[in-house]
């Protein structure tokens, strides 16, 4: 369509200095286009902000070194109740497990919480606590 035309909010003078048509403010680049404030070209939306990565735990750090050494312990992994962390069972085959992110006791077993204190009495029901 020769109606419509398209330009760049980054302008160029003849000095060689830059400014921006939206702000009219001096400026190096592209960069001041990233800040949220002014759209490269019209119509076009401010960029969004970046989202900061989340960088995996220690624990969960730990964990995946843990796989990548011995794949075979992939069927030892499970999920916390509590917080929904990835937790593994240990090779002593102990199916109490202290969840490394929220510190709660479950068991690998039945896969439920263990609530109080008296762990060894979830183990006395069901549950063998080695296996």
């Amino acid at each position: 369509n020769s109606n419509f035309l398209i330009r760049c909010n980054k302008m160029t003078c003849k000095c060689g200095s830059s400014f921006c048509w939206e702000c009219l403010k001096k400026i190096d680049g592209y960069a001041h286009f990233s800040s949220g404030t002014c759209a490269l070209s019209p119509g076009q939306l401010p960029p969004t902000p970046l989202v900061p990565i989340k960088r995996p735990s220690e624990g969960a750090l730990r964990i995946q070194a843990r796989l990548a050494v011995n794949p075979d312990l992939t069927s030892n992994r499970i999920f916390c109740p509590t917080c929904k962390q990835i937790n593994l069972k240990g090779l002593d085959h102990n199916n109490h497990i202290k969840c490394w992110n929220c510190k709660g006791n479950f068991c690998f077993f039945c896969r439920h919480r263990i609530p109080g204190t008296n762990i060894m009495a979830h183990f006395r029901g069901p549950c063998p606590q080695h296996s």
